[in-house]
């Protein structure tokens, strides 16, 4: 089963009512289960609980785009992006993420670390302390790892 390529920004599929209603659905866990398909790494298939049981979502992902989906609940046969599939949709790039977290152990390696320092001591000498380094958030390396990927010409 190969990875996909990080989940891109799917929100504006969604009615905000509709997303709202799905994040309900995530946080009480009615995802019951995922799967990216064997056969073809863009197809996804999950099932959700709902209240009148269970409800199959079909979800195609290509290069991180949703590129359709489909549920067997009354409301997505009118419509394809129903509270369903965004939890399904919310709960892969949950799912992505913690797997992110764990790969990186939230932190950058030594090497990149040791770059980042002697690249701040460099640009900042005297000025900042060095220690300023270790209070960078998780949104402040996520912008050193970009310019790290990008400086090394690593794709995404």
């Amino acid at each position: 089963m190969g990875r996909i390529r990080r989940l891109k920004d799917f929100s504006s599929l969604f009615d905000e009512r509709i997303l709202e209603r799905a994040k309900g659905y995530r946080d009480a866990g009615m995802v019951t289960s995922v799967a990216q398909s064997a056969d073809d790494g863009d197809l996804w298939h999950a099932r959700v609980a709902d209240t009148l049981g269970f409800y199959d979502v079909d979800i195609r992902i290509h290069r991180g785009m949703v590129i359709s989906a489909a549920c067997t609940c009354p409301y997505g046969q009118k419509h394809s992006y129903c509270k369903h599939v965004g939890a399904v949709l919310l709960t892969i790039a949950d799912r992505q993420g913690e797997r992110d977290r764990r790969s990186s152990g939230d932190t950058l390696p030594d090497d990149a670390s040791k770059a980042v320092r002697w690249y701040w001591h460099s640009q900042f000498p005297g000025g900042v302390s060095g220690d300023a380094v270790d209070v960078l958030d998780e949104q402040d390396w996520d912008a050193v790892r970009r310019v790290l990927e990008s400086g090394l010409g690593i794709s995404d």
